[in-house]
């Protein structure tokens, strides 16, 4: 493997990690540790967290090390805004390009996240983890959903830009934190 394609690989392999929750927001990233879990050099996984670092993901502290970014109230209400303006847009692309696959995806996933919501709606019998499992499945559905939308705009450059927002506006971790406390 070139060195290219593999510090593609690395940087894929944390963004990848991020995307799904894996990494919570304030955490301390051990450049070691990455390294070991992809089985590359310490400098390569280096190199994609600088690239993330500028893709605003995470954030270097001088002589302190990477950390996963945290968004400030105003940061995370000015994502909301952008998003809320170039979703729709998308949403109206995706309509007039809409494949009967991707139409069957799109009506399971809304069954299935229906089915979560009931089931948390319930929730007074759900134990904690029972609770944080059922918000875990409906942020993968959530993602599901829009990953197929923006799968049936056919615009990379659209499709690329909302995904950095999305994973930017992530609140897995304190979405299911607050709604645990809600409801202990």
């Amino acid at each position: 493997m070139t060195k290219v394609s593999q510090l593609d690989a690395t940087y894929d392999y944390i963004r990848n990690k991020l995307t799904h929750g894996d990494l919570e927001p304030g955490e301390k990233l051990s450049r070691r540790k990455l390294a070991e879990e992809i089985g590359v050099s310490p400098a390569l996984v280096q190199h994609a967290l600088g690239q993330l670092e500028k893709a605003g993901l995470v954030e270097c502290r001088a002589q302190s090390g990477t950390y996963v970014r945290e968004l400030t109230p105003e940061e995370f209400a000015n994502l909301c805004d952008l998003r809320e303006l170039i979703e729709p847009y998308a949403a109206a692309r995706a309509a007039e390009r809409i494949t009967e696959p991707q139409l069957k995806i799109l009506e399971s996933s809304c069954r299935r996240y229906r089915s979560c919501e009931t089931r948390i709606s319930q929730s007074q019998s759900l134990s904690a983890r029972e609770l944080w499992n059922l918000h875990s499945e409906l942020i993968d559905e959530e993602r599901i959903f829009h990953g197929t939308i923006l799968s049936a705009v056919g615009n990379e450059l659209l499709t690329t830009l909302i995904q950095s927002l999305r994973l930017l506006a992530q609140v897995r971790h304190d979405f299911a934190k607050c709604s645990l406390a809600r409801n202990a």
